[in-house]
């Protein structure tokens, strides 16, 4: 009997060490499976955080191509008022640096004082233009005012001829002002101060000259 008992006991530890072992392997799987998910936590925050990083760099893209946009349509803005006053100044210079009033004492002829007429009304047409495309607060848009004034005053072929240079000129400072305000945004290079008070020096003592 006594034998019997110590068989069923050690069949029963048996077991117990069997269902021992059997629950440290599953703890043994939980254990690995909660790393693995945590290992996919970890995984999916860093997949998360390249994703926000992404996202910044695209706002950042978005932004500055934003702004490239608007600077290159301001530049092209500004490069067509060039161009429209430089055609402007070209047509005055044209037409009153080559304007010759009728002599004292000769009279003229029907034609020739509507083709003058003509000429002239032409002409404040496109010295109306040009005083809309200038800003008079700057010295080089008023030097250029004043010749253009000067320009129209009476005088000899001659006389308009020297007076014409002054409106090339300061229409040539006018311009590049504006070109180097183009060139400065769209390659944000500073605008050169010094080179341009120079040029507007000189230009004030050949003025003083006349």
């Amino acid at each position: 009997m006594a034998r019997l008992n110590a068989n069923k006991l050690a069949a029963i530890s048996a077991r117990a060490v069997d269902v021992s072992e059997k629950q440290a392997a599953t703890s043994l799987r939980s254990v690995e499976v909660a790393d693995k998910n945590a290992q996919a936590a970890a995984d999916n925050v860093e997949v998360a955080r390249t994703n926000a990083a992404a996202a910044a760099r695209n706002v950042e893209i978005a932004a500055t191509n934003s702004a490239n946009l608007g600077i290159h349509a301001v530049a092209r803005l500004r490069q067509e008022w060039i161009n429209d006053l430089r055609e402007l100044i070209a047509d005055v210079h044209s037409l009153l640096g080559n304007y010759q009033d009728p002599p004292p004492g000769v009279k003229e002829s029907a034609a020739d004082r509507k083709a003058r007429e003509a000429q002239q009304r032409l002409a404040n047409t496109k010295v109306a233009k040009i005083k809309l495309l200038l800003n008079p607060t700057e010295v080089p848009s008023r030097n250029l005012l004043d010749a253009i004034r000067t320009l129209e005053k009476p005088g000899t072929l001659k006389q308009r001829m020297r007076r014409s240079k002054w409106l090339i000129i300061w229409g040539d400072i006018v311009l590049k002002e504006e070109w180097d305000r183009v060139r400065a945004e769209l390659t944000g290079a500073a605008r050169p101060i010094l080179a341009r008070r120079s040029f507007f020096a000189a230009a004030l003592r050949g003025t003083r000259s006349r």
